[in-house]
This record gives C-alpha cells, structure tokens and sequence, in this order.
C-alpha cells in the first residue's frame, strides 16, 4: 500500500492529507482546529505550525509516522523541515521528501477532478509560486503540460485582489472571500472603472512588469498613486 503525506505551512494557510494508494484517507486544516482563519497572520508576525493537524492524524487506525513511502509540499525541502519539527515529529526523514510544484499542485486538483475528457486549458492565478504568479497548462490526454506563465518580474492579479481586499478595510491573503461575495451588491462607477484599468495591463497572457518586486509590488504603489491623485480622500471617510 502506497502511503503519502501532504502538509504545507509557512505561508497563509496550513493543514494536511493522507493518501493510500491514491485514495484520500482524511484532509485536515488547521484553522479547523485553532479556530484561527488562515494559518500566517502576517500583521502580527506569527509562524503557525500544522500542529494540531499533526495530532489528529493519530487517530487514523495503525498510524505511523515513520511508515510512509512519501512527504510532499510546495516547500523547499529546508523549509519543510522546519514545519516538520514545529509539530515535534523527531528526525525529518529526507529522502522521502518530494517537493511539488505550487501551480502545478493547483492545476493537477482542478484538471484531474474535473473529469473532462477534451483538450483542456488548466490555469492557476495566484500572489506568487516559484518562479511565476500565474501558470498555463495543457491537459489532455490524462497529461499536463505547462504552455505559459506570468513570471515573478510582472505584476500579480493575486497581488491585485489582495491590495484591493485591503483598501476595503480587510486583511490580505485572509479576507478576499469577503470582497467577493460583496462584488455582486455594488453598483458601477466609471471614475473608479478607469483607475483600476490603468493598474495592470494585460497583453497576451502576460501583465506589464512590476517596477518593485516585493510582496503587494508596483501594483500598491501604482493604485494608491492613482486614486490620491484623483479622489483625494473622498472615497476613503
């Protein structure tokens, strides 16, 4: 019987999954347990561990730690061994360890539980992964195959949504679910439409390139220069 781990921590959300032989025996998500919505609470500076995670896979019957064929994570295998001593777990066993692609994990979710049989273009559109914010595949035939990618050194939609989340009054990476339930209920504004477009532009399947790459980038910098220049304060009392 194939045995995989999956766990990620680090950055905005935390949790596990066990698979046998491809068949998943439990997901966990530690906000689940520590009652805290999403794991890294970047105001505050604090590092959350899967550890409550960690312990509640002991109630999978026969449950050991050290019998399994393999641990998976977007992390670096560095990074990774912090996480696995933050829940107390002895010795990180190295060679076990299989380091997956960030948008290649999202886009495998979307296309191989999709069902769809036909050629497929499989996105992912995220803050950051690797070396790309944005990533194109190719799915056909059971297979992936990336085609294209928005690279690091070009502005992020996900950083986008996430500046907008927090002009709003909310927190990045924790509150974007909030913004988008509530899209629905606004009405248009032609002066607000032609800020945000002259935020990000798009050619292809590529954005115009960031001129700060750091988290949140020229994009925050660019929308607040913008709407001050603008509005002023009239949209913010």
């Amino acid at each position: 019987m194939m045995k995989i781990l999956g766990m990620t921590g680090g950055e905005h959300s935390c949790g596990l999954s066990v698979t046998y032989d491809g068949k998943p025996i439990l997901a966990l998500e530690e906000e689940r347990h520590s009652r805290t919505k999403a794991y890294n609470d970047l105001y505050n500076n604090i590092y959350r561990y899967p550890w409550e995670s960690g312990q509640n896979v002991w109630f999978i019957k026969d449950w050991d730690w050290l019998d399994l064929d393999y641990i998976t994570s977007p992390e670096t295998p560095e990074v990774f061994e912090r996480i696995w001593a933050g829940i107390g777990l002895g010795p990180f066993p190295r060679e076990k360890y299989i380091k997956v692609n960030h948008h290649e994990a999202h886009c495998t979710l979307a296309y191989y539980c999709s069902g769809f049989k036909e050629d497929t273009l499989v996105v992912s559109i995220d803050a950051s992964g690797e070396l790309f914010n944005a990533r194109f595949y190719l799915g056909e035939d059971g297979n992936l195959t990336p085609i294209s990618g928005n690279e690091n050194n070009r502005k992020s939609l996900g950083h986008y949504y996430a500046m907008l989340t927090e002009f709003l009054g909310f927190k990045r990476l924790k509150d974007e679910g909030k913004v988008v339930g509530m899209a629905s209920h606004g009405s248009f504004n032609q002066e607000i439409y032609d800020i945000f477009s002259k935020i990000i532009q798009i050619q292809g399947l590529n954005t115009d390139y960031d001129t700060h790459i750091v988290p949140g980038g020229g994009i925050y910098q660019t929308f607040y220069s913008l709407w001050f220049q603008k509005f002023g304060s009239r949209y913010t009392k």
